[in-house]
């Protein structure tokens, strides 16, 4: 039982941080679109 209560917390705190992880990520997207998409992705690769 133990093993199985600690890894749905690991699971939820995983996805708990994907879901952060991906608002960050669509923040962080969004602003750089108002930028201009084509002159990071020149600088990035």
């Amino acid at each position: 039982m133990n093993d199985y209560s600690t890894l749905a917390i690991v699971i939820c705190y995983i996805l708990f941080l994907g879901v952060i992880a991906a608002i960050l990520l669509y923040l962080i997207v969004k602003r750089i679109g108002k930028k201009g998409k084509e002159g990071f992705e020149e600088r990035d690769h």
